[in-house]
């Protein structure tokens, strides 16, 4: 774990998508890191009266995700179609299905994933880095799709992601694309040193408040 550097604020959306990665893997360590960040979710919702925002809506449908307190993920709000938050929108609704959350709004579950290979297809930029080829996207549709797809597409999948991971300084400053990886390679890679590298990437940064930090806004398509 690392101190808060006072330039980077810690956000609901690096945490909540990083506490639910490290909750799906087998370790004490993963699972102790998960408990601390959801202390901090659990202290972090958004303020009674401030405007409701697309980075908001986002921010409260991952903190439901994370927290599990019964609730459907919430993406019905038409601000969520708004671009730079439409894909966005999709990654999310893609973890909710893949964790079985019950969720309102998005995209009809049997056009998601082709939703997402849309995305892909036409270098949609990843919510999250700003670039095409950012696990993110890939790691979404993997979660949707796997174990359905067969053996040769869930293979493309999880080299796009790993090979997306191989630099430790995007997994030091990207969590949101790194938990997303280590998701979709809990589910169709567990164990293997891309995995391993994700895991430790985010066990490593987390801060002694139980939160993770990055310089993350969404980035409009």
């Amino acid at each position: 774990m690392t101190e808060t550097p006072p330039a980077r604020r810690p956000a609901i959306a690096e945490t909540a998508l990083a506490c639910l990665a490290l909750s799906r893997c087998p370790d004490a360590a993963a699972a102790r890191a998960a408990r601390r960040a959801r202390r901090w979710l659990r202290g972090a919702g958004p303020q009674s009266g401030a405007p409701v925002t697309e980075l908001m809506l986002i921010q409260s449908a991952l903190r439901t995700l994370a927290l599990r307190e019964g609730k459907p993920v919430d993406l019905s709000h038409p601000l969520l179609a708004a671009p730079g938050y439409a894909a966005l929108s999709r990654i999310v609704q893609a973890v909710a299905l893949h964790v079985d959350l019950g969720v309102v709004g998005g995209a009809p579950p049997g056009r998601l994933a082709g939703l997402l290979a849309h995305d892909i297809a036409t270098a949609t930029p990843c919510p999250f880095t700003g670039r095409s080829g950012s696990p993110a996207l890939w790691a979404a549709r993997l979660l949707v799709e796997h174990p359905a797809a067969g053996r040769q597409p869930v293979r493309e999948a999880v080299a796009r992601i790993a090979a997306a991971r191989r630099d430790g300084s995007r997994i030091e400053d990207e969590p949101p694309a790194t938990a997303l990886a280590l998701l979709a390679l809990s589910a169709a890679d567990a164990g293997s040193p891309a995995w391993r590298r994700c895991r430790a990437g985010l066990l490593r940064f987390q801060l002694l408040d139980g939160s993770w930090r990055s310089g993350w806004a969404a980035v409009a398509a």
